[in-house]
């Protein structure tokens, strides 16, 4: 409840640090779990694939 109070006193100045903020405590919070989850092996699929040669652009 210590971020509405700020917010309401100076909302320039939170709102800079209000997104990092928030994108670290959803990082840490379960959301990691998720994210790590369809990370994991969407990244390994395609590492896979990438470096058997995937971007021939590259």
């Amino acid at each position: 409840m210590s971020n509405s109070s700020t917010i309401g006193n100076a909302t320039g100045t939170v709102t800079q640090y209000s997104q990092p903020a928030f994108v670290a405590t959803r990082l840490t919070g379960p959301f990691t779990s998720q994210f790590e989850m369809n990370n994991l092996p969407s990244h390994k699929y395609e590492t896979l694939p990438i470096k058997q040669g995937h971007l021939p652009g590259c």
